[in-house]
């Protein structure tokens, strides 16, 4: 019986220890490709990003490594979502977020966030995108190292900085850039360069709107310096800001030269979701110079992409929506829990005193009930019936619009003349409008100025009102309410 033993033991562990050298070599060989994938994400190589994750997520599924499964489908979503396939970008995203690695992990769990909550921007899920980049900061927050911590904490600002540009909302804008440049100035700068890179672009994009343009060249030449000095090889967005700029000055040979710069930065990284915008850009400027037929030829190519992604996008748009609602159940569903835990013995209380008491009363409770039922819905309609005819007072530019605003919200208007006497009654009335959140856009639209006077507009309304770079002017004047 010894011998049989001495057998097996002599037989078996030999074996073990192999298995166990075998597994930890092929880990490894997974963790260096996902080093190599990521080294490509920052070298703006996609296709060689996607190339070895994909040999990551087939070795890691060999071995059952949830490590690498975890990390190589998420360097396979981001990587579809640069080439503009997002639903199997959410796909791949979602696949990372269920992986048993990935749970727990503040760090692949905020990556999660903000990847998905740059897809939804580009589908101009705006309010979504930004729910999520706001998740992915709170995972962040609890990342032990600071320079990793810091550094997912500045991408996060900028993608916040992205998203309310693209909903126009540039008090915000300007906000999460200030913000990003506090939190950069304490950080080594070659350790977190292309944040730097991406925040001076827009630094200058904003002061290009704002019509000072030696502002805006002097922080566009700040990135691209940045860019060179760093070997960075994406450029692109930043000779779109400064193609627009040059556009909107009239420069269009300018403009065409940016644009042209843009474009073959774009054909060099691959980065194939930005080329409609850009296409269209192109086509603008070479209409404005006369150019006619090269107009078409860039606009028809811009159309030809944006049909191919608006397929795409649809596909997409059904999955992002499921996710976003199995998102609201489940947080429904833990606040219930939560609740149900804390309360479970007063509820049961309560409901046997409310039983006997709702026996007695019954009769009386139903009359009351019915009656302030009633209120409620008077009173909702009336403060419905307000709202929408100082809207609709706002949109049509009437006089009206301004008293009966005052009527609708006399605390606003007197205690923000107690502050600020000096405010004129257009100004006033421009707060207005500001305070019930209309977008700049649409005050531009309504009130038949340009957007930038708009723009210029607010900059001198928060001078004169003293209002801080770093506070959003729509939160300060809703502070008067």
């Amino acid at each position: 019986m010894k011998g049989v033993i001495s057998f097996f033991v002599l037989f078996f562990i030999p074996a073990m220890l192999k298995s166990r050298d075998t597994s930890a070599i092929e880990t490894r060989e997974v963790d260096r490709l996902l080093e190599l994938s990521f080294q490509s994400v920052l070298k703006v190589n996609t296709d060689s990003s996607l190339q070895y994750a994909l040999d990551a997520l087939l070795k890691s599924e060999q071995i059952d490594y949830s490590a690498g499964k975890s990390k190589a489908y998420f360097y396979i979503g981001q990587a579809l979502f640069d080439l503009g396939n997002y639903k199997s970008a959410l796909k791949y995203l979602s696949l990372s977020e269920k992986e048993k690695y990935t749970n727990g992990n503040p760090l692949i769990l905020a990556e999660i966030h903000r990847v998905r909550g740059r897809i939804y921007g580009s589908m101009r899920l705006n309010d979504p995108s930004i729910e999520e980049f706001k998740e992915g900061l709170k995972h962040i927050n609890v990342i032990d190292v600071k320079a990793n911590r810091d550094y997912l904490t500045s991408l996060a600002y900028d993608n916040l900085t992205n998203i309310y540009k693209i909903s126009g909302l540039y008090d915000s804008v300007y906000y999460y850039i200030q913000k990003n440049r506090a939190l950069l100035q304490q950080m080594d700068e070659s350790f977190i360069f292309r944040a730097w890179i991406n925040l001076y672009g827009n630094l200058g994009e904003y002061y290009s709107r704002l019509e000072q343009y030696d502002s805006a060249v002097f922080y566009f030449n700040k990135s691209l310096y940045l860019s060179k000095k760093y070997e960075y090889p994406y450029t692109s967005i930043v000779y779109q800001y400064l193609g627009d700029m040059e556009l909107e000055r009239a420069n269009i040979d300018s403009s065409i030269v940016y644009y042209a710069l843009a474009l073959e930065n774009l054909e060099a990284t691959n980065l194939n979701n930005e080329l409609p915008d850009l296409y269209e850009k192109i086509s603008i400027a070479y209409s404005a110079k006369g150019a006619l037929d090269l107009a078409k030829q860039y606009r028809d190519k811009g159309i030809q992409l944006e049909n191919e992604f608006s397929k795409e996008k649809i596909e997409a748009s059904e999955l992002a929506l499921k996710v976003i609602l199995s998102k609201v159940i489940e947080n429904k569903s833990k606040r219930t829990r939560r609740i149900v835990l804390v309360h479970a013995g007063s509820f049961f209380l309560l409901f046997v005193v409310g039983f006997l008491y709702f026996m007695r009363w019954q009769k009386i409770n139903k009359t009351l009930i019915s009656e302030k039922e009633q209120e409620a819905v008077e009173l909702k309609e009336n403060i419905n019936e307000s709202f929408e005819s100082v809207f609709l007072l706002a949109q049509k530019n009437d006089p009206a619009f301004l008293p009966r605003f005052q009527e609708l919200y006399p605390g606003f208007t007197k205690n923000l003349l107690e502050k600020h006497p000096c405010i004129v009654s257009s100004e006033l009335c421009f707060c207005a409008m500001i305070f019930l959140n209309f977008s700049s856009k649409e005050i531009a639209q309504y009130t038949f100025i340009e957007h930038r006077s708009v723009q210029t507009k607010k900059s001198r309304l928060r001078k004169k009102l003293r209002v801080p770079s770093d506070i959003d002017l729509y939160h300060y004047l809703k502070s008067f309410a």
